[in-house]
């Protein structure tokens, strides 16, 4: 019971629902939320890229990598999810049930007056959550639905 009770937890830890909340937070707040909510990934700074600049997490098991993009500004300006493939249909009842439907494999949602885009591409091996703004601006802003 235990263990399974573990493995519950560790499923759940992996949840790409708190991606959406770091689009407008600086690198620093990022890193706290990630190591407070999402203990099960690690962060990597075995990397290099001279274009972008972004932190990258990695699951335990090596399943699940998450690329979080800053701007210019310091802060999150989007987000990318790689996943194995053997995730995707619990992944897009989990965007289903979030947030709004915009299409195939497409949601948008509400978030500190932006409006966020989330789409998701499958592959064969793989697929991607990409989180971003979108050129619309909002009134309100914590709305999960756009």
């Amino acid at each position: 019971m235990r263990r399974c009770l573990y493995i519950l937890i560790l499923l759940f830890s992996f949840s790409t629902a708190g991606a959406q909340d770091f689009i407008g937070l600086t690198d620093e707040k990022i890193r706290e939320i990630m190591t407070a909510e999402n203990p099960g990934m690690n962060l990597d700074l075995n990397y290099r890229n001279d274009q972008f600049r972004y932190l990258k997490y990695v699951s335990g098991g090596g399943d699940e990598t998450w690329l979080i993009f800053i701007g210019e500004n310091g802060k999150c300006n989007g987000v990318r999810i790689t996943c194995d493939s053997t995730a995707v249909a619990g992944k897009i009842k989990e965007l289903g049930r979030l947030y709004k439907s915009a299409g195939d494999n497409r949601w948008d949602f509400r978030s500190r007056g932006d409006e966020i885009r989330v789409d998701l591409k499958n592959e064969t091996y793989f697929f991607t959550i990409t989180y971003r703004r979108t050129d619309k601006r909002v009134r309100s802003g914590n709305d999960r639905a756009a």
